[in-house]
């Protein structure tokens, strides 16, 4: 595959006598490095995305639960509230039309609880599946930047094995010194 690219500094005189290894023009390709640089942001916009989202959905979800919780207790009080009215109405305490709204109250709050639990589960499952989409967009971004770095690592492997460019590690978080592969007596035109 061809890449473009130009002639970002010359830095051997014209007509200036060169050895080999020497570093004679630099070589830019603007376009492929906006390119990895978008592709860099974009997946590091995907990741903080969705990290966000992520806490958000953990909030939300323990929200839930606080409030199932809550009526879970709530619930369980009623119910020993109602099985105290019913006893006040067997020992003639309470009237039937009070055991009645206690009841009434009863199965309300029991039918919302049952509801508030449903509900849980559904949110817990909603988040199972945002999870596994956010987790597949995060992986996809992470591979369109890799092929951006690949394609990027596959031209400078393509001039280096064609005996074109010699690449000079520089160490550790260093740029590599690329410099063009000249006879020892080649002249610059």
């Amino acid at each position: 595959a061809k890449e473009g690219g130009m002639v970002q500094r010359v830095v051997a005189d014209n007509g200036a006598m060169v050895r080999k290894g020497d570093t004679i023009l630099l070589l830019a390709n603007p376009e492929l490095e906006r390119n990895i640089d978008d592709m860099r942001d974009t997946y590091h916009k995907s990741v903080n995305n969705y990290k966000e989202r992520i806490i958000e959905m953990e909030q939300k979800s323990l929200t839930l639960q606080q409030q199932t919780l809550q009526t879970a207790y709530e619930l369980r009080r009623l119910e020993k509230q109602y099985n105290l009215d019913c006893e006040e109405f067997r020992m003639g305490i309470k009237s039937k039309a009070e055991l009645e709204v206690s009841q009434d109250e009863y199965n309300y709050r029991k039918t919302a609880a049952e509801l508030q639990m449903k509900s849980l589960v559904q949110d817990s499952a909603m988040n199972v599946i945002r999870r596994e989409m956010l987790d597949a967009d995060l992986a996809t971004e992470q591979k369109k930047l890799h092929r951006s770095r690949q394609c990027a690592t596959r031209i400078f492997r393509e001039l280096e094995y064609s005996g074109l460019i010699i690449r000079k590690k520089q160490g550790l978080g260093k740029p590599a010194v690329i410099t063009l592969n000249y006879p020892a007596d080649a002249r610059l035109i």
